[in-house]
This record gives C-alpha cells, structure tokens and sequence, in this order.
C-alpha cells in the first residue's frame, strides 16, 4: 500500500526537463546568505572565479555573521515563484512572486507580487492553463515528499513550513518546477494571515489553549459495533 502510494506520489514529479547545463560552458549557480530579506544577499555567478568573488562579497559584508554561504545549482530560467505556506502538510495559501531581472553585478532586482493566481498565471506563464495545472501538480507532490521527509527528521511534527518552488513555463502544456527552500516558523508571512498559522501552532500545545475543536474521531464514524 505505502509503495502504491509513493508510486503515485512520483507520478505527480517526473523531475525537471531542464535540469543540466550543456557540457563545456561554465558553471553556472547562485550564491546566497540565510537570514536575507528579499533576496537582497543572493548572487547569480558563472564559473569559478565568480563563484569566489560572491563568496568573499558576501562574506565580509560590514555587520554580518553568517557562518556559511549557500551555493546552489541554478536554474536555466524562472519565469516566477511560488511560496507556499504549508500546515500540516496541507498548502493553504500561496504567494506567487517574480524578480524581473539580474543586475550587472549578479543581484537579483525588480521584486514584484501578484494580486491573485490567475493574474501570475495570464502574466508570467503566458496564460497557458495546462501548464499552470502541469506546475500545480508537481507542487502537490513535492509538497506531500518535502512533508514526509520531515516527518521522518524529528518526533515533533514541523506544524507550519514555507515552501518557496520555482516554476517555469517549459513548453506548451507543460512546466518544470523546482524547489528553492524550505524554512520553518520564523519564515516571514506575506501572503498569509498570520492567525491562521499561530492558531495551527498553539492546537498542538495542549486543549486549553486549542483555538480549533479536534477533527472527529474516525473510529465512532461507520462503525458496526
């Protein structure tokens, strides 16, 4: 049954079409702070001298204290993000972003929001419906993956995560989407009501400061006796 279910869970993520650089040309990835509002500390490089200039930019900034810089693989193009706020392993929200361009120096510019999520889809994923629903899907999935594993990292059930995907739009009818991060409570809540999340945290506390009654209990539902 749990391999039927998984088998079922990896047909909603088939992995991304355009994962891989071509071979010969420079390495291409970005190099980030944690704890950075807006992506104000995060460098898009190519190659390894790019790479170390990011690095030592960012780890010697006046006022910081980091103790690690971030490197990951970037991706070949974004057409926007999806942050995705998550309780209990259920999206109930989601936030969907963009920055509209890379500076000369690598930084990414130009933050923009939309309104609602048939506005992101019409503007940045050229209103194409089947490949808006093609991402979707694969955030379901990766959401339900990203959630397990966390079941399996601590006793203690993470109650709230973001998740922040980022989406392209890789052919007609069909998207790619990759996961950016994943941040629990603490992350910052534009695009949420933050009431919802506090509630969902104090219900795991203990009944007297539960702010919503219990799920019904499954065992008095249908059962013969």
């Amino acid at each position: 049954r749990l391999q039927a279910q998984r088998r079922s869970e990896a047909d909603g993520y088939a992995y991304p079409r355009h994962s891989d650089w071509p071979a010969g040309g420079p390495e291409r990835c970005v190099a980030k702070l944690g704890f950075s509002y807006e992506g104000v500390d995060v460098r898009m490089v190519d190659g390894q001298s790019g790479l170390a200039d990011a690095l030592l930019a960012l780890a010697t900034q006046p006022g910081y204290t980091n103790d690690c810089v971030f490197v990951q693989q970037r991706v070949h193009r974004v057409d926007l993000e999806a942050r995705c706020f998550v309780l209990n392993g259920e999206v109930v929200s989601t936030l969907f972003t963009r920055f509209a361009r890379i500076d000369n120096a690598g930084y990414v510019r130009d933050y923009e929001k939309a309104h609602s999520e048939s506005e992101a889809m019409e503007d940045w994923f050229f209103n194409d419906q089947a490949a808006w629903s093609d991402a979707m899907r694969q955030v379901e999935a990766l959401t339900r993956r990203w959630h397990h594993w966390m079941l399996a990292q601590s006793a203690e059930p993470a109650v709230s995560v973001r998740i922040d995907y980022m989406l392209e739009r890789a052919a007609p009818g069909k998207a790619d989407v990759w996961t950016g991060e994943v941040g629990e409570q603490g992350y910052s809540m534009g695009g949420i009501d933050p009431v919802l999340v506090f509630d969902a945290v104090l219900d795991t506390i203990s009944d007297e400061v539960r702010q919503r009654p219990p799920p019904p209990s499954r065992r008095g539902a249908g059962s013969g006796g």
